[in-house]
């Protein structure tokens, strides 16, 4: 009987493991390009993290640069969306990090309040997209669906 019980508990195991060994390869391969979200401002995270998961994407989301490209590093996200203005490290400077630190382009869009001729314009190069908040949500999604086009891994979202 013992033994019944223990073969039954490693089918179970085997089982259960190749759903979830299936679950992760559906969805890395078939779904979800991998999208990094560095701001500051928690509402504002929240919003766009859910825009995009209901796009299709996988989200990760940072509140501040450092954090970001600690995780960058982990996730090797498909685009990154970064904040101009945040404690630690400014959102050009995550842009630069990002040029110099990896092996293949990863576009870089810049969301900011802060107005682009009074400080940003200097860094705008760093960027592969620049939107200016307030925004509407389908220009947004206009912006990251023109990168969808562009990079092979990102196609399988829109």
């Amino acid at each position: 009987m013992l033994q019944r019980i223990h073969k039954l508990l490693i089918y179970k195991i085997a089982y259960y493991g190749l759903i979830k060994l299936k679950c992760i390869y559906f969805e890395r391969f078939f779904l979800m390009a991998i999208a990094l979200i560095i701001q500051d401002q928690q509402l504002i995270l929240n919003d766009l993290s859910i825009i995009l998961t209901l796009q299709g994407f996988q989200t990760h989301t940072a509140s501040n640069g450092i954090h970001g490209l600690q995780l960058m590093d982990k996730i090797k996200p498909d685009i990154i969306i970064t904040d101009y203005r945040m404690p630690g490290m400014f959102g050009w400077e995550v842009a630069n990090q990002v040029l110099s630190l990896t092996n293949f382009d990863i576009p870089v869009i810049l969301i900011s309040a802060t107005d682009p001729t009074y400080e940003i314009n200097d860094y705008l190069a760093l960027f592969d997209a620049f939107l200016p908040m307030p925004f509407e949500i389908s220009d947004f999604l206009d912006i990251v669906t023109s990168f969808s086009n562009k990079n092979p891994s990102l196609s399988v979202i829109m």
